[in-house]
């Protein structure tokens, strides 16, 4: 399906905390997502398994691959061009077989917010997606995740890796967002290398994966949405490059 996907700017506020290192994150988030436009997934969860796709997983053998990217064209329709918004600017392009988001944060609240945008994927409560990426930045405060279980009210769970092998997992509900698990370091994250990430919602079990070893699991049945997404967040002032590739999705 050649649906063209808009990649979506959501303000992000930040509350900065005291931290025992500079190799630490120096920020939680706490995040509200707005009213925003429309998007469109890339593929209907509903669709007919593909039934070629070079892109393996052990994980979740019996479930169907509903969408398997590697980007050697832009058959689905992927967003490309010029982006600019009150809070990031930038481009977004296929080349050389990635994906490749080159964004920069602006400064517009004294360096106390970011912000965060999304890549529609599906829409399915249950789900696996595995996505590698190498993210670029000079700065710290950058990262890139799964979003899922998005409602139309923007409420959802965000999975995050930043710099220098952290990771985190927040939700937003309500207007308000939770830290679910607070920033923490894993070495099976590589530092300025491509990282694969999974995470797998199976109910109200969530997995996350990166690189082939098992972060942690979590498991929470507060939010019911469908919408899965790629994000990608920037500090203001901060850039990053984002170089994406074999996406690969499976549903029950």
């Amino acid at each position: 399906m050649k649906t063209r996907i808009l990649i979506v700017l959501i303000i992000s506020l930040f509350i900065v905390i005291a931290c025992g290192g500079k190799s630490r994150p120096i920020s939680t988030p706490v995040e509200e997502l707005p009213e925003m436009a429309p998007a469109e997934p890339v593929t209907d969860a509903g669709e007919q398994e593909i039934s070629t796709c070079t892109l393996v997983t052990d994980l979740k053998p019996e479930w169907r691959t509903v969408l398997c990217e590697t980007f050697d064209d832009n058959a689905h329709g992927w967003y490309t061009g010029q982006g600019d918004s009150e809070r990031m600017t930038g481009e977004s392009k296929i080349e050389g077989g990635k994906y490749i988001v080159d964004y920069t944060g602006k400064a517009f609240a004294q360096y106390t917010k970011g912000g965060l945008a999304r890549l529609p994927l599906i829409k399915s409560p249950n789900f696996l997606v595995s996505v590698t990426g190498l993210m670029e930045s000079v700065n710290k405060e950058v990262g890139w995740g799964i979003g899922f279980h998005i409602t139309d009210n923007n409420e959802g769970y965000v999975f995050r890796i930043g710099k220098e092998g952290y990771y985190s997992l927040y939700k937003i509900e309500a207007g308000t967002a939770t830290s679910l698990i607070q920033w923490k370091t894993n070495s099976a994250i590589k530092w300025e290398e491509e990282n694969t990430l999974v995470v797998i919602a199976d109910n109200n079990q969530f997995d996350f994966y990166v690189n082939n070893t098992l972060l942690t699991t979590y498991s929470d049945s507060s939010i019911t949405g469908e919408n899965l997404y790629l994000v990608f967040w920037l500090a203001e002032g901060a850039s990053a490059v984002y170089s994406m590739d074999d996406i690969l999705v499976k549903i029950p």
